[in-house]
Protein backbone atom coordinates (compact mmCIF):
# COMPACT_ATOMS: atom_id res chain seq x y z
CA UNK A 1 0.00 0.00 0.00
CA UNK A 2 1.62 3.55 -0.69
CA UNK A 3 0.75 6.55 1.33
CA UNK A 4 0.92 9.56 0.36
CA UNK A 5 2.60 13.05 1.93
CA UNK A 6 -1.09 13.61 3.73
CA UNK A 7 -1.42 10.41 5.27
CA UNK A 8 2.30 9.57 6.37
CA UNK A 9 1.70 12.85 8.15
CA UNK A 10 -1.16 11.98 10.03
CA UNK A 11 0.25 8.40 10.98
CA UNK A 12 3.44 10.57 12.53
CA UNK A 13 1.26 12.77 14.52
CA UNK A 14 -1.05 10.37 15.73
CA UNK A 15 2.44 8.27 16.97
CA UNK A 16 4.05 11.14 18.89
CA UNK A 17 0.37 11.99 19.96
CA UNK A 18 -0.10 8.59 21.39
CA UNK A 19 3.40 7.98 23.17
CA UNK A 20 3.59 11.17 24.72
CA UNK A 21 -0.19 11.62 26.34
CA UNK A 22 -0.29 7.75 27.18
CA UNK A 23 3.74 7.81 28.55
CA UNK A 24 2.96 11.24 30.28
CA UNK A 25 -0.60 10.37 31.23
CA UNK A 26 1.19 6.78 33.32
CA UNK A 27 4.00 8.93 34.70
CA UNK A 28 2.17 11.42 36.40
CA UNK A 29 0.00 8.42 37.87
CA UNK A 30 3.21 6.47 39.09
CA UNK A 31 4.88 10.14 40.23
CA UNK A 32 1.90 10.57 42.74
CA UNK A 33 1.69 7.02 43.63
CA UNK A 34 5.48 7.50 45.00
CA UNK A 35 4.96 10.91 46.12
CA UNK A 36 1.44 9.79 48.06
CA UNK A 37 4.13 6.67 49.36
CA UNK A 38 6.85 9.17 50.93
CA UNK A 39 4.33 11.64 52.37
CA UNK A 40 2.87 8.73 53.97
CA UNK A 41 6.19 7.56 55.73
CA UNK A 42 6.93 11.31 56.22
CA UNK A 43 10.78 10.57 54.36
CA UNK A 44 11.82 12.70 51.83
CA UNK A 45 13.04 9.70 49.21
CA UNK A 46 12.21 6.11 49.65
CA UNK A 47 12.24 5.22 45.91
CA UNK A 48 16.72 5.09 44.75
CA UNK A 49 17.12 6.59 41.19
CA UNK A 50 17.84 3.54 39.34
CA UNK A 51 14.51 2.29 40.16
CA UNK A 52 12.95 5.50 39.40
CA UNK A 53 14.63 5.37 35.61
CA UNK A 54 14.00 2.06 35.55
CA UNK A 55 9.84 3.22 35.79
CA UNK A 56 10.30 6.26 33.15
CA UNK A 57 11.85 3.68 30.43
CA UNK A 58 8.96 1.06 32.03
CA UNK A 59 7.02 4.18 30.74
CA UNK A 60 8.11 4.86 27.62
CA UNK A 61 8.01 1.25 26.77
CA UNK A 62 4.39 0.81 27.53
CA UNK A 63 3.52 4.02 25.37
CA UNK A 64 5.23 2.94 22.43
CA UNK A 65 3.76 -0.37 22.33
CA UNK A 66 0.27 1.47 23.34
CA UNK A 67 1.57 3.56 20.13
CA UNK A 68 2.18 1.10 18.24
CA UNK A 69 -1.28 -0.59 18.30
CA UNK A 70 -3.35 2.10 17.70
CA UNK A 71 -1.31 2.70 14.85
CA UNK A 72 -1.32 -0.78 13.84
CA UNK A 73 -5.00 -0.84 14.17
CA UNK A 74 -5.41 2.26 12.14
CA UNK A 75 -2.84 0.64 9.45
CA UNK A 76 -4.80 -2.33 8.62
CA UNK A 77 -8.27 -0.05 8.31
CA UNK A 78 -6.32 1.81 5.72
CA UNK A 79 -5.37 -0.96 4.08
CA UNK A 80 -8.47 -2.70 4.26
CA UNK A 81 -10.13 0.72 2.45
CA UNK A 82 -8.72 -0.06 -1.20
CA UNK A 83 -9.92 -3.87 -0.55
CA UNK A 84 -13.28 -2.33 0.07
CA UNK A 85 -13.52 -0.11 -3.02
CA UNK A 86 -12.59 -2.66 -4.78
CA UNK A 87 -15.06 -5.28 -3.47
CA UNK A 88 -17.67 -2.61 -3.99
CA UNK A 89 -16.68 -1.33 -7.48
CA UNK A 90 -16.88 -5.03 -8.74
CA UNK A 91 -20.58 -5.34 -6.71
CA UNK A 92 -21.86 -2.47 -9.08
CA UNK A 93 -20.32 -3.90 -12.40
CA UNK A 94 -21.85 -7.43 -11.09
CA UNK A 95 -25.50 -5.39 -10.90
CA UNK A 96 -24.86 -3.23 -13.89
CA UNK A 97 -24.11 -6.49 -15.57
CA UNK A 98 -27.20 -8.21 -14.02
CA UNK A 99 -29.60 -4.97 -15.47
CA UNK A 100 -27.71 -5.30 -18.56
CA UNK A 101 -29.08 -9.14 -19.17
CA UNK A 102 -32.57 -8.14 -17.95
CA UNK A 103 -32.85 -4.73 -20.17
CA UNK A 104 -31.71 -7.34 -23.19
CA UNK A 105 -34.07 -9.67 -22.26
CA UNK A 106 -36.63 -7.49 -21.84
CA UNK A 107 -35.89 -6.09 -25.35
CA UNK A 108 -36.27 -9.47 -26.68
CA UNK A 109 -38.89 -10.42 -25.28
CA UNK A 110 -41.12 -7.36 -26.35
CA UNK A 111 -39.66 -7.48 -30.16
CA UNK A 112 -42.08 -6.39 -32.22
CA UNK A 113 -43.05 -7.77 -36.21
CA UNK A 114 -44.90 -6.44 -38.82
CA UNK A 115 -45.78 -8.79 -41.72
CA UNK A 116 -48.22 -7.17 -44.43
CA UNK A 117 -49.61 -8.95 -47.46
CA UNK A 118 -52.54 -9.11 -49.99
CA UNK A 119 -55.48 -10.97 -49.16
CA UNK A 120 -58.34 -12.16 -51.61
CA UNK A 121 -61.34 -14.18 -50.76
CA UNK A 122 -65.07 -14.97 -52.15
CA UNK A 123 -65.85 -11.27 -50.33
CA UNK A 124 -63.22 -9.25 -51.75
CA UNK A 125 -59.34 -8.41 -51.48
CA UNK A 126 -56.87 -5.92 -49.82
CA UNK A 127 -53.86 -4.86 -48.03
CA UNK A 128 -53.72 -6.45 -44.59
CA UNK A 129 -50.78 -5.84 -41.72
CA UNK A 130 -50.33 -8.40 -38.93
CA UNK A 131 -48.63 -7.82 -35.60
CA UNK A 132 -46.74 -11.34 -35.33
CA UNK A 133 -43.92 -9.78 -32.89
CA UNK A 134 -43.70 -10.84 -29.15
CA UNK A 135 -44.49 -6.97 -28.27
CA UNK A 136 -45.97 -3.78 -29.38
CA UNK A 137 -45.09 -2.29 -32.44
CA UNK A 138 -45.24 1.73 -32.20
CA UNK A 139 -46.09 3.21 -36.04
CA UNK A 140 -43.46 6.01 -36.81
CA UNK A 141 -44.27 5.94 -40.88
CA UNK A 142 -46.58 4.82 -42.94
CA UNK A 143 -45.90 5.55 -46.61
CA UNK A 144 -47.63 4.38 -49.57
CA UNK A 145 -46.07 4.63 -53.21
CA UNK A 146 -47.29 3.99 -57.05
CA UNK A 147 -44.23 3.83 -59.08
CA UNK A 148 -42.22 5.00 -56.20
CA UNK A 149 -43.98 8.37 -55.87
CA UNK A 150 -45.62 8.59 -52.51
CA UNK A 151 -49.44 9.04 -52.55
CA UNK A 152 -51.70 11.39 -50.11
CA UNK A 153 -54.44 8.67 -49.70
CA UNK A 154 -56.08 5.56 -50.69
CA UNK A 155 -58.30 7.56 -53.23
CA UNK A 156 -55.36 8.60 -54.79
CA UNK A 157 -53.81 5.00 -54.86
CA UNK A 158 -56.82 3.81 -56.48
CA UNK A 159 -56.76 6.65 -58.89
CA UNK A 160 -52.91 5.79 -59.75
CA UNK A 161 -53.52 2.28 -61.05
CA UNK A 162 -57.10 2.97 -63.01
CA UNK A 163 -59.34 2.61 -60.35
CA UNK A 164 -62.22 5.40 -60.71
CA UNK A 165 -65.04 3.50 -59.10
CA UNK A 166 -64.20 3.99 -55.54
CA UNK A 167 -67.98 2.80 -53.51
CA UNK A 168 -67.66 0.13 -51.16
CA UNK A 169 -64.10 0.44 -50.56
CA UNK A 170 -62.49 0.13 -46.46
CA UNK A 171 -59.92 1.18 -45.37
CA UNK A 172 -57.30 2.28 -42.55
CA UNK A 173 -54.47 4.55 -41.79
CA UNK A 174 -51.56 3.93 -39.11
CA UNK A 175 -51.22 7.20 -38.39
CA UNK A 176 -47.74 8.14 -36.36
CA UNK A 177 -47.62 6.59 -32.77
CA UNK A 178 -49.90 4.18 -33.34
CA UNK A 179 -49.49 1.16 -31.55
CA UNK A 180 -49.98 -2.43 -32.65
CA UNK A 181 -50.25 -4.72 -29.68
CA UNK A 182 -48.60 -8.09 -30.51
CA UNK A 183 -51.50 -9.88 -32.62
CA UNK A 184 -53.48 -7.05 -34.07
CA UNK A 185 -54.82 -7.41 -37.60
CA UNK A 186 -54.95 -4.58 -39.69
CA UNK A 187 -56.98 -3.69 -43.16
CA UNK A 188 -55.16 -1.34 -44.93
CA UNK A 189 -57.25 -1.68 -47.83
CA UNK A 190 -60.17 -3.40 -48.51
CA UNK A 191 -62.51 -3.79 -52.29
CA UNK A 192 -65.80 -5.39 -52.27
CA UNK A 193 -66.63 -7.90 -54.78
CA UNK A 194 -69.65 -5.75 -55.82
CA UNK A 195 -67.37 -4.50 -58.78
CA UNK A 196 -64.73 -7.30 -60.13
CA UNK A 197 -62.98 -5.22 -62.72
CA UNK A 198 -61.68 -3.13 -59.44
CA UNK A 199 -60.30 -6.11 -58.30
CA UNK A 200 -58.56 -7.28 -61.41
CA UNK A 201 -57.27 -4.00 -61.94
CA UNK A 202 -55.62 -3.70 -58.26
CA UNK A 203 -54.39 -7.10 -59.02
CA UNK A 204 -53.17 -6.33 -62.19
CA UNK A 205 -50.97 -3.19 -60.61
CA UNK A 206 -49.92 -4.82 -57.24
CA UNK A 207 -46.16 -4.27 -58.76
CA UNK A 208 -46.37 -0.74 -58.86
CA UNK A 209 -47.74 -0.31 -55.30
CA UNK A 210 -45.43 -0.30 -52.39
CA UNK A 211 -46.30 -0.27 -48.56
CA UNK A 212 -43.61 0.95 -46.52
CA UNK A 213 -44.34 1.13 -42.73
CA UNK A 214 -41.86 2.02 -40.10
CA UNK A 215 -41.77 1.20 -36.49
CA UNK A 216 -40.28 0.80 -33.47
CA UNK A 217 -40.05 -1.44 -30.05
CA UNK A 218 -40.57 -0.05 -26.99
CA UNK A 219 -36.79 -0.11 -26.05
CA UNK A 220 -36.28 2.10 -28.78
CA UNK A 221 -34.80 -0.59 -31.77
CA UNK A 222 -36.72 0.76 -34.93
CA UNK A 223 -37.10 -1.35 -38.35
CA UNK A 224 -38.58 -0.42 -42.23
CA UNK A 225 -40.60 -3.08 -43.69
CA UNK A 226 -42.05 -2.97 -46.90
CA UNK A 227 -44.64 -5.23 -48.24
CA UNK A 228 -42.11 -6.68 -50.88
CA UNK A 229 -40.74 -10.02 -50.60
CA UNK A 230 -37.41 -9.01 -52.17
CA UNK A 231 -36.94 -6.35 -49.50
CA UNK A 232 -37.50 -8.35 -46.41
CA UNK A 233 -37.93 -6.07 -43.13
CA UNK A 234 -34.39 -4.10 -42.13
CA UNK A 235 -33.24 -3.02 -39.38
CA UNK A 236 -32.93 0.79 -38.93
CA UNK A 237 -31.09 3.78 -36.34
CA UNK A 238 -34.47 5.64 -36.91
CA UNK A 239 -37.22 5.65 -38.94
CA UNK A 240 -37.30 8.78 -41.44
CA UNK A 241 -40.00 11.82 -41.47
CA UNK A 242 -42.54 11.29 -44.86
CA UNK A 243 -42.94 14.36 -47.01
CA UNK A 244 -46.60 14.21 -45.80
CA UNK A 245 -48.84 11.98 -43.15
CA UNK A 246 -50.99 9.42 -45.72
CA UNK A 247 -54.27 10.54 -44.32
CA UNK A 248 -58.28 9.39 -45.08
CA UNK A 249 -59.61 10.74 -49.14
CA UNK A 250 -61.78 13.82 -48.67
CA UNK A 251 -65.42 12.69 -48.37
CA UNK A 252 -67.22 13.58 -52.15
Amino acid sequence: MVWGMETALSVLWDYFYTVFFNGYGILLVITAAVDVVERTVEKKTIVPIWVRIAIYAFVFILANVLAYKDLKEKYDQLARQPQKELEEIKELKEENAKLKDNREFQRLALKPNLASSFYYNENGAGFIVNSVGLGPAIIKSFVVKVDDVPQRDWREVLNSVGISEQKRIKFAILYPERQLPSGADVGLLWLDRSNDSNIILLIKNLPRIRIEICYCALYGDCWMHTDRTIEPTRVVSSCPSPKFIFKPPPIS
